[in-house]
């Protein structure tokens, strides 16, 4: 007769779902909402939480794929985005993508593209 043996169950990965906002004027972030962000008209600004911590997440959708003709500017207001201390300028056409806030000195990450 075989014997079964039991490692345990592995539990669900678990899901938060981010609040949506949708976009079409320059507007300040919240942390932990997706932004579904709408250039058709013009070019927006959407800048980035004062306060942010660890783990904060912000995601951005580019709904009617016109980043490339007028682009999505992310203000990085006063932490860096990459390391980096300046804004971010998307012209990438359907861009999609998560942000994270890790630290003081390294500021937003991208996350997922």
């Amino acid at each position: 007769m075989a014997r079964m043996v039991s490692f345990g169950v592995k539990p669900a990965p678990s899901f938060v779902k981010m609040p949506n906002v949708e976009v079409a004027i320059s507007t300040v972030a919240d942390s932990n909402k997706t932004y579904f962000v709408d250039t058709a008209g013009a070019p927006i600004t959407l800048t980035l939480p004062a306060n942010p911590s660890m783990g904060d997440i912000v995601r951005i959708f580019d709904v009617r794929n016109t980043f490339d003709s007028n682009n999505c500017t992310v203000d990085r207001n006063g932490h860096a985005i990459m390391g980096s201390n300046d804004n971010l300028t998307v012209n990438t056409e359907g861009a999609a993508f998560e942000m994270v806030y890790y630290n003081a000195s390294y500021g937003w990450r991208l996350f997922t593209i």
